[in-house]
């Protein structure tokens, strides 16, 4: 158990160690990471205009861009595009295996937001684009974590000290923090954190950002 926490300790100091500066995020949010992707005979790909089609002898049918195209394991499948304004979305994905009924994809994807407001608000869980990514933040004292209205006001006794935040407003190392709430409009942000380092002058938080888009049209 002891070895585990002192692995757990490492790995989020390592991660912590290249934690991202967050000073323009208001003009830019990024996100990317790796995902899986599968698409069902007759859909789209969520948020864009690639159709899987079914299979045949030759392989995987697809229309991309309006046209269609064979695609066999390893092929590659890409789209890059603002699914709302302010949000750009860029997928690099490969075919990983093929069925009938399935197109299972994965790579990675890039999700860039453009002049984030972010406000407190529920989730809408209709909205078709989903992506988990991971997340490192360095967070200086008066900030914000990027994405949010959370901000670090400083380490006290009782560990990292919170603004904006309901409830208890303190957190020690390895405690959570969680927001959720609208980005842009039709973007929205779930985000999971732990804390990795605390100092009077910046928290550093490793975790998972959940990122959902409700495509217009």
């Amino acid at each position: 158990m002891i070895k585990r926490q002192t692995a757990f300790v490492l790995l989020v100091l390592l991660l912590a160690a290249s934690a991202c500066g967050t000073e323009d995020w208001h003009e830019r949010l990024v996100y990317t990471g790796p995902i899986e992707i599968g698409i069902e005979s007759g859909s789209f790909l969520a948020g864009t205009d690639i159709q899987y089609l079914g299979e045949t002898d030759q392989g995987a049918q697809v229309i991309i861009g309006g046209q269609q195209a064979t695609k066999r394991i390893g092929d590659s499948l890409e789209w890059a595009g603002e699914m709302v304004p302010g949000v750009m979305v860029n997928l690099s994905l490969r075919i990983v295996f093929v069925t009938q009924d399935t197109l299972q994809t994965a790579g990675t994807v890039r999700v860039t937001v453009e002049g984030a407001e972010p406000v407190v608000e529920d989730i809408d869980m209709s909205a078709v684009v989903h992506y988990v990514l991971p997340v490192v933040y360095r967070v200086e004292r008066g900030a914000a974590i990027p994405g949010t209205t959370i901000t670090y006001e400083g380490q006290e006794d009782e560990g990292a000290r919170l603004g904006s935040i309901e409830g208890y407003a303190y957190r020690r190392v390895g405690d959570s923090i969680l927001w959720q709430g609208r980005l842009l409009p039709g973007v929205w942000l779930d985000l999971t954190l732990r804390t990795a380092l605390i100092t009077e002058g910046q928290l550093d938080v490793v975790g998972t950002a959940d990122v959902w888009i409700r495509p217009q049209g």
